[in-house]
């Protein structure tokens, strides 16, 4: 399996924020590193949106 370079790319926190949100509706379970890989986001972003959107109650952990 050979390695997969992404691309990531500038946006702002309140676009990121946006468009995960967007893309968990979308794909209702997805893990994180999935959603910033097929969104082009920084990782370390991403968790932290995600953390967010959790405190929030617009996102939820699926065990």
């Amino acid at each position: 399996m050979g390695l997969e370079i992404i691309k990531l790319r500038d946006v702002d926190y309140k676009t990121a924020k946006k468009e995960l949100l967007g893309y968990y509706e979308k794909f209702s379970e997805a893990f994180p590193d999935e959603a910033a890989n097929d969104l082009g986001l920084d990782l370390e972003t991403v968790h932290k949106i995600v953390g967010e959107l959790i405190k929030e109650k617009r996102l939820e952990v699926i065990e």
